[in-house]
Formats: structure tokens, C-alpha cells, sequence
């Protein structure tokens, strides 16, 4: 540009080629300096060359400007070099402008500049040095000296050069914006001129800085090349693929701007299918219209194209495979994320990554079970950014948002290693800090529902309540809150208003998906099947199931049920059974539960109609009181049903829950048989975590159990008094999860002392082996080989057998 700026400017000194004598008869200098300015300049060089030592300084001017206007700068600068210092002097301007011009040309900056110095210093006014030498400054490396001359140029001449200069220099620093203005105003002081280079620049700029439609409204007035108008058509769509991106706008807003860029890249596509030289820009459409792809939350469409788009070529630019990690992310297929934000991300420290850029890399790393890595994340953004940050020119502290960013990370991966104490302390930590921020109150609300702890859950949200009633993060968060405290009202409204928001939203579904889960019909089945046996209580190749069918949720609170029980087993006097057929309504609400139930149980050829009413009720999150009682109640020893005897049970409980690592229940039951015989059993049961790992956890149980029996000379087991103290390891390993599919096997280790009146003590021991898988949210089995062997009347009798339950919902 610096050498259109000086060419222009010397053609508007019109260059005097002066008459000289006839030194040669077959030419005329005259006719050879018209053709040099038709373009023909190498007779009229030629000349020059061979008759150097003939020329006055008109003429080594002439030699100059005509070799630079050539283009054959090294020539320039060889004929100047060639002449002394005092020939140099008597050489008019135009002459010295050219030398200088082709030092800057060849890089030389400091001949340069020093030749523009020297003009300026004998002919202040001279516009065309002046433009010279600040351009040259530029190009030497001194831009802020470049542009304050060239500022100062403008304030005291205000000419159309003086402006161009300013618009090179700013070219030159990089910033965008001031390009950008510095067009406009070059642009406005000569609208009356042909100014089409200005008009394709300030198009490119206002392109380059993302002002898409003013530049695609610019470009149709003044450009009719249909490639350069594709380009802006796709720049216009791309910014509103951003805007839809912009975290600031509703979620309604959103998607309205989202929808549009979708329908524009439908039409561009359409009207460009079949065009030769529209190859690429087909392609550049398709990859942004991923961005509005996931912007809308069409994460599937958004898959997709994406693979489609790979299949024909795998070259993708980054932005691209950032959407599309984040469309598998929020398509649960958090492996195909963390493959590209690996790839995109894993070799740059995270505290150098954007926020969301680390917290997308994060999720895929936690979400694809990669925690070390994704643990790595969150301390690296904690280890390298500082509390405070500071804007430039200010010495007053403010948040650094990124700081709090790494410590959300953290309590994320805490909670997904099973450190559930740790993730509590830790964002209860941040909330206490941070009042004003009902995002932290909804991470310790998730934490705590996670620890069986929804009442403390429901307080948090609702002090962040306040600060964004209509949150649509809270309201999920106090919807699974209001799930498991079963306020179903709550919870059915909550569900209602999200769909009704954000019904594309992954997070939504989920929930919705919750919602729909909680209505389903319900099937329950637990049993056992002896293997080999020999103790008196079970019998031998004893079988035993009790099962369920809950209908859905009716009238907010009521389930109906139906129920089918049956045990059968082999004693020494002869086999025995029973069959239980079941009617019954479940009721839930807020800290009440109750089941009533009308039963008839067949046994040795008699149909009797029993009746059970259970109830439980919680006071808080650590108290719940329960009890149980029933009208030929179902554990009724079989051997004493087999017998003609049943019984009738009153019982009751209270149990401290104080969070997942701690739980104690003390338990009282009073059986009243037909054979007059009256037995108590008192138990004490707990769980205390003793070790936990993201894949494993073990649990201590401490169980007590005494029981004593009025009567001992019935047909089934009744001793007069008995103790059982049973400390029990209960190990559960993750073998695979992903989500709500988990697979895991679970192994119990116990050890024991059991005291019979009259008989005396002896060891307890039990060892089982199972496995269990769920799946959808739907579908839980589990099956477990147990083996236990104690003292009965004195005599140590084992017990191997298979216990196992389902849990499906329909």
C-alpha cells in the first residue's frame, strides 16, 4: 500500500523531464520519456545507462524515478549508491523519494529512513517524504511512533494521504477496530471519488472483526463477485450461531435466534446445491450449522452431521469438534467427548484453557469415568489461579471467576469419587462465601440429597430461591428434592414448568425422565432358594419369594397393589408350604408413608384371611419412627404353619440416620402364636462406612439380636432365650457405570458369637458372593450365593443358599 501511496503522490508532481542536446541522432529523449510513461521504460533505463556521464540532475532524477517506477529497486539503489554525495544533493526530490522508496522496498529501514529525514529536513511541507517516512517507521518496527506521527499528520494536514498513512500504521499494530473506524473515515472524505480498493478493504475489515450484517449489506452494494457474497452470507449466519451461544440471553431468546440461523442455513443450502465454486462453502455452512445444532439443544442432528461431514473429509476445524464433543457429552456418550477434548485440549494446562472449555473437558473426563484426569482439571485451575484478579489501570481487587470455577470442578469430583463428607465441607465452604450466588446453594443442595439428607437439601434451596426464583437449575434441583421427599404435588408442578421452558434441554429430560419413572407400574420380587441346608429353621430345599405389583401413582398419593408370596420347604417331619395372596393401597406423602393390606394365606389345606398395616414417619433427616403389624404375619416360622400354628406380630422401630457413612435402628417385635407361645425379638442394626474409593466401598453392619419364646415344646425352633452378635463386612465394587447402568459385584464377610439358653455359645460365620446390574433407571437384579453356619440346640447346622431380588418399573 506505502508504494501505491508514494506512487500517487509523485504522479502528482508531474515529472519535467527537461530537453537536452542531441547526443545521439537516432533518438530523442523526448519520445523515449513518453514511452516510459506509457509503461516502456527499459529503452528510455537503457539510455540512461549508457550515456551516465552525460546527465545533468534532471535526468538522474529521471533515472531514478523511472527505475523504481520499473519495480527494479536493487537498479535504485545501485544508481543512487553510484553517485557521490555532492551529485546526490543536486538531484531534485522526486529523485531522492525513489531511492528512499526503494530502500524501504528492499527492507533497507535505516537508508530509508534516513533519505526521508533528509527530504523532510529541506522541504518541511513535502507530503509525499513526510508519508514516507512514517510508513517506513512502521515497517521498521517503531509503530508507536508510526502512529503518532501519522495522527499528528492527520490533525495538521487532514488530507486524503495524510489518512491513508494513518490506516497503514493501524494496519501495521493489529487492532481491528481502529482499522475499522480508520476506513470509514477515509471513506466518508472521498465519497465523490472512484474509491473501490477502500470499499473492498473497509468490507474485509468490518468482516474480519464479526460486524457480519453491516459488511453483508456493504458487499451487496458493492460487490457482485457471488463467492465474496456467499463468504458474508455465512458470516452473517455465524453471528447469530454466536448470539444463540451468548450465556447472558433467555432460554426462549435462545432458541428463537437459534431456529432462525437454522432456517437461513436451509435456504443458503438449498439455493447453492448444484453451483460449481460452491463446494466449500456448502461444507463451511453445514460445519457452523452445527453450532446451532447444539445451541438448540438438537444434540442427535448436531451428532450426525458431524459424522456425516467426517466421512467426507476428517480435516474439522477446532470450533467444530468443540460443538460436537459437546453434543456426545450431552448425548451421554461422554467416551466420544473426552476422545476430542483430549485430542483438542490435553496437552495445554487447564488454568490456560477458557472456563467453559475446561469445565466441558472436565464433565467428559468425569463423566467417562476418566477421574484422574478429570481430578487433575480441577486442581490444576485451583493450584494456578489466584483469588483476586485485577482490570487494567485498577488497583482494586475483584473476583476472578475462573478461581471460583476450578472450586465448583472440585466439589463436582468429589462427589463423583464417593467423597460425599468432603464434597459437603467443601461447597458448604463456598456457599458460606459466596451468599449472593445460587449456584453454589444448588451444588450443596445436590450434595446433600446425595447423602440422604433432602430436608437439609430443601433449605438450602430455598435461601437460593431468592436471589433467582425462576432459575430453571433450582427448579430441577428442588424438583428431585420434592421427589424424595415425596411431595408429589411440588413435584409434578416443577416438572410441568421446566418441560415446559426448556423441553430440549439434556438436563430437563433427564428429569423428565425421572418424572415418568416415578409413575410407572412397579414389579418387586425378592426370594431365596436352599441349596443345602440342615438347620431346623429353613428346612431342607426350602424356596421362598414374595412379590408385588404396584400399580402407578393415582390421585397424587395412592398406589394400589397386589401381592403373591410362597415358601415351601422340607423338615424332618414332612414337607410344608404356603401361598399368600395379597390386596392392598400404598399411601405416601411428605415424612409419612403406610401400606394396608387384606390378605388370604393358604396352608395345609386351610384358607385364612390376614391383614398388615405398616407405617413409618420422619421427624427430619435423622430421625424416623416405624412400625409394623400384622394379622398372620408373614415371617411366621413355615416349620410351625406346617404345624396348624400361626401368629399374629406387633412391632416397631426408631432409626438414626445421620448421613450415607452412619446409620443405627433399634427394632422391637412382640408375636402372639395359636399355640400360646409368646416371643419378643429386640434387634440393633447399623452401618458404618469404613472405606470408600470411586469404585469400592466397605461397610461395617453391626447386628445384635436377642429373642426369647414362652414356650419351647412347639414343632419349630423356639428357644427359651437367645443372643446373636454379628458383625458383618459388606463390600461393593463398581465393575462398570456409565449414568444409570451399573454393574457391580458384592461380597459379605461375617463373624460371630450365638448364645442359645441352656446350650451355651459357639461361633457365627457368614460368607456370600453377588453380583448386581441396573440399568435405565428401570431395571434392578441382583443375586448373591450366601453360606452362614451356627449353633442350633447346641449342634452347628450350615445353611448355603440363594438369595435374589428384581426390581422392574413398566
Amino acid at each position: 500500500m506505502g508504494l501505491s501511496i508514494l506512487r500517487s503522490g509523485c504522479l502528482v508532481l508531474v515529472m519535467v523531464l527537461h530537453a537536452m542536446p542531441v547526443v545521439a541522432a537516432d533518438f530523442s529523449y523526448d519520445n523515449l520519456v513518453i514511452q516510459a510513461r506509457s509503461g516502456n521504460t527499459v529503452p528510455l533505463l537503457t539510455w540512461l545507462e549508457r550515456n551516465s556521464r552525460q546527465l545533468n540532475a534532471n535526468m538522474r532524477a529521471d533515472w531514478l524515478q523511472v527505475a523504481n517506477w520499473a519495480g527494479d529497486d536493487q537498479q535504485v539503489v545501485t544508481v543512487w549508491e553510484g553517485f557521490s554525495p555532492i551529485v546526490r544533493n543536486s538531484i531534485p526530490a522526486r529523485g531522492a523519494l525513489a531511492a528512499a522508496s526503494s530502500y524501504r522496498n528492499l527492507k533497507l529501514w535505516q537508508q530509508s529512513l534516513a533519505i526521508w529525514h533528509e527530504q523532510l529536513r529541506l522541504n518541511p511541507d513535502l507530503q509525499d517524504a513526510r508519508a514516507g517516512w512514517i510508513m517506513s517507521l512502521s515497517d521498521a518496527g517503531e509503530k508507536q511512533q508510526a502512529r503518532q506521527q501519522a495522527e499528528r499528520f492527520v490533525q495538521e494536514n487532514g488530507s486524503y494521504l495524510s489518512h491513508q498513512v494513518l490506516l497503514y500504521t493501524i494496519q501495521g499494530s493489529g487492532n481491528g477496530w481502529d482499522e475499522l473506524f480508520a476506513l470509514t473515515r477515509l471513506q466518508d472524505l472521498h465519497q465523490d471519488t472512484d474509491q473501490s480498493d477502500i470499499d473492498t478493504k473497509l468490507m474485509q475489515a468490518m468482516a474480519a472483526k464479526l460486524v457480519s450484517k453491516p459488511a453483508l449489506q456493504f458487499g451487496k452494494q458493492h460487490t457482485s463477485d457471488a463467492a465474496v457474497l456467499r463468504h458474508l452470507e455465512l458470516d452473517q449466519v455465524a453471528e447469530m450461531v454466536r448470539m444463540a451461544h451468548t450465556h447472558s440471553r433467555g432460554e426462549q431468546d435462545k432458541y428463537w435466534i437459534a431456529d432462525r440461523a437454522l432456517a437461513r442455513y436451509r435456504q443458503l443450502l438449498q439455493s447453492w446445491q448444484g453451483l460449481p465454486d460452491a463446494g466449500a462453502d456448502i461444507r463451511r455452512a453445514r460445519i457452523d450449522r452445527l453450532g446451532a445444532y447444539v445451541a438448540r439443544n438438537r444434540h442427535k442432528d448436531a451428532i450426525n452431521e458431524y459424522e456425516n461431514l467426517q466421512k467426507q473429509d476428517p480435516a474439522m476445524p477446532t470450533y467444530a469438534k468443540r460443538w460436537a464433543a459437546s453434543a456426545y457429552l450431552s448425548n451421554r456418550q461422554p467416551d466420544k467427548a473426552y476422545r476430542i477434548l483430549h485430542e483438542l485440549f490435553g496437552t495445554t494446562p487447564a488454568f490456560k484453557l477458557r472456563p467453559e472449555d475446561a469445565q466441558e473437558f472436565f464433565f467428559a473426563a468425569l463423566e467417562s469415568d476418566h477421574l484422574d484426569e478429570a481430578g487433575l482439571i480441577a486442581s490444576d485451575i485451583m493450584a494456578n489461579t489466584p483469588y483476586h484478579r485485577y482490570d487494567y489501570g485498577s488497583p482494586t481487587p475483584q473476583p476472578n471467576d475462573n478461581w471460583l470455577s476450578g472450586q465448583v470442578l472440585q466439589g463436582h469430583y468429589l462427589q463423583k469419587v464417593n467423597r460425599l463428607d468432603a464434597a459437603e465441607q467443601h461447597n458448604q465452604k463456598l456457599s458460606d462465601s459466596g451468599p449472593g450466588n445460587q449456584g453454589l446453594r444448588i451444588n450443596l443442595a445436590e450434595t446433600l440429597l446425595a447423602r440422604g439428607l433432602p430436608r437439609a437439601a430443601e433449605r438450602q434451596l430455598k435461601i437460593g430461591e431468592v436471589l433467582e426464583p425462576y432459575s430453571l437449575i433450582l427448579e430441577r434441583q428442588q424438583a428431585y428434592v420434592a421427589q424424595d421427599l415425596q411431595e408429589w404435588g411440588q413435584f409434578d408442578l416443577l416438572v410441568k414448568d421446566v418441560v415446559q421452558r426448556s423441553p430440549n434441554e439434556p438436563a430437563t429430560q433427564q428429569l423428565a425422565r425421572a418424572h415418568q419413572v416415578e409413575n410407572l407400574s412397579e414389579f418387586r420380587l425378592t426370594g431365596s432358594k436352599g441349596i443345602s441346608s440342615d438347620n431346623p429353621i429353613s428346612g431342607s430345599q426350602d424356596l421362598n419369594f414374595n412379590s408385588a405389583l404396584y400399580g402407578p401413582r393415582m390421585y397424587e398419593h395412592w398406589r394400589p397393589f397386589i401381592g403373591f408370596d410362597y415358601a415351601a420347604g422340607r423338615f424332618d417331619e414332612g414337607k410344608g408350604s404356603k401361598r399368600i395372596q395379597a390386596i392392598g393401597a400404598e399411601y405416601s406423602t411428605r415424612d409419612n408413608w403406610g401400606e394396608l393390606e387384606l390378605s388370604n394365606h393358604n396352608a395345609v389345606s386351610e384358607n385364612k384371611t390376614g391383614a398388615r398395616f405398616s407405617y413409618w414417619h420422619d421427624f427430619n433427616d435423622n430421625w424416623r419412627v416405624g412400625t409394623n403389624i400384622e394379622r398372620l404375619a408373614r415371617d411366621t416360622p413355615l416349620r410351625a404353619i406346617r404345624s396348624g400354628v400361626t401368629s399374629n406380630q406387633v412391632g416397631g422401630y426408631v432409626r438414626w440416620y445421620e448421613n450415607e457413612r452412619r446409620q443405627y435402628q433399634f427394632s422391637v417385635a412382640a408375636s402372639d402364636f395359636s399355640d400360646d407361645n409368646q416371643r419378643i425379638n429386640v434387634a440393633i442394626t447399623g452401618v458404618e462406612r469404613l472405606y470408600t474409593r470411586p469404585y469400592l466401598f466397605i461397610d461395617l453392619l453391626p447386628t445384635i439380636g436377642m429373642s426369647s419364646n414362652s414356650q419351647q415344646d412347639g414343632a419349630y425352633y423356639s428357644p427359651e432365650q437367645d443372643l446373636s452378635i454379628a458383625p458383618t463386612l459388606f463390600i461393593d465394587h463398581v465393575l462398570y457405570r456409565r449414568y444409570d447402568q451399573v454393574w457391580r459385584q458384592q461380597l459379605v464377610l461375617g463373624a460371630g458369637y450365638y448364645w442359645q439358653e441352656d446350650f451355651g455359645g459357639g461361633l457365627s460365620t457368614t460368607a456370600g458372593y453377588g453380583q448386581r446390574y441396573e440399568t435405565n433407571s428401570v431395571f434392578d437384579v441382583g443375586a448373591m450365593l450366601l453360606w452362614n453356619k451356627q449353633p442350633y440346640d447346641g449342634q452347628r447346622e450350615h445353611d448355603l443358599s440363594l438369595v435374589f431380588d428384581v426390581n422392574f418399573k413398566f
